[in-house]
């Protein structure tokens, strides 16, 4: 492995949009809002004919939390990508065994390993959160051809238990 890894990463709003649905659906607020649109359109469905006007609300509660959540989660990713730096320049990031620094522009921050509270892999994504909200955002596909040695890094740096994904799993096809 390499002392140091450089990476150049342009964020883009799918990226974003991606990580707030990950976020959104593995809290209880997004689970049980999904469960409750979900069980809103069977009730709606199933008790159209005795209940009329309450299949109309049920429905209305349904579509809004299956469909109204990621549409607005869409818009969120769009009105923060229009308006955040990290958007508009390449972000760079260099990583080492005791943590990474990140660049954006002129600006630059450092953050430790030991600071990370979750590494997810999802999809084409690796999140890497350092708190309940926030997270870098790496995606594979501009990682080239040093996706192994982020993941290997990763794995050697950040405990197991904090580590989502089979990207993370030994063994594993890290591609």
């Amino acid at each position: 492995m390499k002392e140091r890894i450089r990476i150049k990463i342009k964020t883009s709003i799918k990226d974003l949009y991606s990580f707030m649905l990950y976020h959104t659906y593995t809290s209880f607020n997004g689970l049980f809002g999904l469960a409750c649109g979900i069980l809103c359109l069977i009730m709606g469905i199933a008790f159209a004919e005795r209940l009329k006007s309450w299949f109309l609300i049920a429905d209305v509660i349904g579509v809004w939390y299956t469909i109204g959540t990621p549409v607005i989660l869409y818009m969120k990713a769009v009105k923060q990508a229009k308006n955040s730096m990290v958007f508009h320049n390449d972000i760079i990031y260099f990583m080492d065994n005791d943590g990474f620094t990140v660049r954006v522009a002129q600006e630059s921050a450092r953050s430790l390993w030991s600071e990370v509270t979750r590494v997810a892999h999802v999809g084409n994504r690796i999140f890497i959160y350092m708190g309940r909200k926030n997270a870098h955002i790496l995606p594979i596909d501009q990682l080239d051809a040093q996706t192994d040695e982020v993941v290997e890094l990763i794995k050697a740096s950040v405990p197991q238990n904090k580590l989502k994904g089979k990207i993370f799993k030994d063994g594993k096809d890290n591609k």
